[in-house]
């Protein structure tokens, strides 16, 4: 006996969820709350995710994590992909899913800002500037 999941049935607790996507449960909660999601909640806080919902959040893992698109972009692409044809939707959420997996395992969770990068003042700059401190003795 097998048992067929339907796409559009919200099954998932958020935890199992976070881990079939390999996003925290706080990610998800803010994906929700900025409008990338839309989940269909039991009259509880609990939020049930669907295979779909699995499927879309797989994709913006892609978005941001590996095409490193902020919120905005993510909420544009969405629009758009909701509105294509479901072939085609399927085609270009199977190319992110691959490009998801060639990822090597020391990808970052949280995306990383470099600090920005600082120049050496020039020895005539340098030597201009007065002193703050007093020298020690």
């Amino acid at each position: 006996m097998s048992i067929e999941l339907q796409p559009d049935k919200p099954v998932f607790p958020i935890s199992v969820t976070a881990d079939l996507v390999g996003l925290n449960c706080a990610t998800l909660r803010t994906y929700e709350k900025e409008g990338l999601l839309t989940l269909a909640r039991r009259g509880t806080a609990k939020r049930p995710y669907s295979l779909r919902d699995v499927e879309r959040l797989q994709f913006l893992f892609y978005l941001t994590r590996v095409q490193r698109i902020g919120i905005p972009g993510c909420r544009y692409i969405l629009d758009l992909l909701d509105r294509i044809c479901e072939e085609d939707r399927k085609a270009l959420l199977a190319e992110a899913a691959k490009a998801v997996r060639e990822l090597p395992d020391s990808a970052p969770e949280e995306d990383v800002v470099p600090p920005p990068a600082t120049e050496e003042p020039s020895p005539k700059a340098a030597a201009g500037r007065k002193r703050t401190t007093k020298p020690k003795a």
